[in-house]
């Protein structure tokens, strides 16, 4: 399903996967919206946001109990695999 963040709030269901090309700020308005449409195992792929702001897209994965899975890094842009902690 593709969609952009306005749209969020109208979605149904749980999603194993959600990958987002977005900016640190713009995302870190939503975060907590796209967490709360994970399965209980569920990732996001986030890439699109700089170097610099890693530790803060670290920081709103931690806030919502998720795991950093990888980080991978390019010149001054990142991408991080977060994993949703799994509640039974």
């Amino acid at each position: 399903m593709l969609t952009d963040v306005e749209q969020l709030e109208k979605q149904k269901g749980k999603f194993d996967l959600v990958l987002a090309n977005i900016n640190y700020n713009v995302f870190s308005r939503y975060f907590s919206q796209v967490a709360a449409l994970l399965a209980p195992s569920g990732s996001i792929l986030v890439s699109g946001f700089m170097l610099k702001d890693e530790d803060g897209m670290k920081n709103l994965a931690f806030n919502e109990e998720m795991q950093v899975i990888s980080c991978q890094t390019r010149d001054s842009w990142c991408a991080l695999w977060l994993k949703k902690n799994r509640r039974c």
